[in-house]
């Protein structure tokens, strides 16, 4: 009787698979940090691998050239952002300079008026006569919208007209005068004032209140 012998199929250890693994890992990676070009076959497998072209040199140029820009850019954003930023401030303090600076000269313009006003009667009545001057560029009834305008009205107040207001002010008036423009009024929104021994007329001006030897008042007129 003919004895028939079946070949067992030749198959692949976990070890021989690893080995072919590692082998081509290799391959793979040579060509990666080379730039070669790989063709690779195995007739017992029939495995071809063709043309693997790996261009690593103008891969890293490029990201490069990327990083770079990209860097650039930042800086250039983070130059203009601070050159905002000075902008910014300069303009702020250009503007601060300026308030200051008009401040000042409401803080000079207000004091030789008080002082020429008022200059025996104290800094209280000084600064009563300064807070006048305040309530006027508040009222409808006078116009202007500034101290110089409230004060060089015509006929509102004899110390322009006769020139004692070009009188150099004391301490005191300064110190008045900046009570004044800070908002400080004894006189309770009064509009006019006068020396004790004078009276207005009772048509236009009510009595409010009187402080150091200076008499204020209201407007009757709405």
């Amino acid at each position: 009787m003919k004895t028939i012998v079946k070949k067992k199929k030749r198959r692949l250890s976990k070890r021989g698979i690893m080995t072919i693994m590692v082998f081509f890992f290799s391959i793979f990676t040579l060509a990666f940090f080379k730039g070669s070009t790989i063709t690779c076959k195995d007739n017992h497998f029939m495995i071809s691998i063709r043309s693997l072209n790996f261009k690593t040199s103008e891969v890293v140029s490029t990201l490069k050239v990327q990083a770079e820009q990209k860097i650039a850019e930042e800086r250039k954003k983070v130059e203009l952002e601070e050159l905002k930023r000075q902008e910014e401030e300069k303009k702020k303090q250009l503007e601060q300079e300026k308030m200051e600076k008009e401040n000042q000269e409401d803080i000079e313009l207000l004091a030789r008026l008080v002082y020429a006003e008022a200059r025996g009667n104290g800094t209280e009545a000084m600064a009563a006569c300064g807070a006048v001057v305040i309530n006027r560029m508040n009222s409808p009834l006078f116009k202007g919208d500034t101290l110089e305008e409230i004060i060089y009205a015509p006929n509102q107040f004899a110390v322009v007209d006769d020139g004692q207001i070009n009188l150099t002010p004391n301490e005191n008036a300064y110190k008045a005068a900046k009570m004044a423009l800070s908002g400080y009024d004894p006189t309770n929104g009064s509009l006019y004032f006068t020396d004790d021994s004078i009276r207005l007329n009772s048509s236009y001006a009510t009595p409010s209140v009187s402080i150091d030897g200076m008499q204020f008042y209201y407007s009757t007129k709405q």
